[in-house]
């Protein structure tokens, strides 16, 4: 299982006013450094994130792992692959995406829950829980699992060319 251990550093919060399910969304992925804002269209929501992502430094051991893992299985090698959070962005709030991998033209979305769902606005699922301390817990075949499903994604999105 993966186990990440939250800090004060990456807005971790374990106060009434915050749900469970945001705490392991901010512990799983971290947050941008930004105020919650109006409702903008998908686009301008990716963009937005783009450009107001927190430092690598402060990025979930358990992001890096799971961009890691992206990367080494995507059949396209000449690419990097990016991994971008959106936690409590208008990306998150609007468009139900937590987080975004990024590899050229091509984007595969993902929702971080602490139960499994029949429908998703995301991509890709990636079902978390949280013990007793508060430490995230993944388990190891479901990191891989999405990892793969990631990968997949990303392999089977035609390229898109510049207009």
């Amino acid at each position: 299982m993966a186990h990440e251990s939250p800090s004060s550093e990456w807005n971790w919060k374990k106060t009434p006013g915050i749900s469970a399910g945001a705490d392991v969304e901010r512990a799983v992925f971290g947050a941008p450094v930004l105020p919650p804002g109006q409702y903008v269209s998908y686009r301008e929501a990716l963009e937005y994130v783009k450009n107001h992502q927190p430092s690598l430094e402060k990025r979930p051991k358990v992001a890096t792992v799971l961009r890691q893992k992206v990367a080494e299985l995507c059949s396209d090698e000449s690419l990097p692959v990016k991994f971008y959070t959106a936690v409590g962005t208008p990306l998150d709030i609007y468009h139900g995406v937590d987080a975004f991998f990024e590899q050229g033209s091509k984007i595969v979305t993902l929702d971080v829950s602490m139960r499994e769902k029949e429908t998703t606005k995301a991509d890709v699922l990636l079902v978390a829980s949280m013990d007793e301390d508060g430490r995230v817990l993944i388990d190891a075949r479901e990191m891989q699992q999405v990892a793969e499903k990631i990968a997949t994604l990303l392999s089977a999105i035609p390229a898109r060319k510049a207009a």
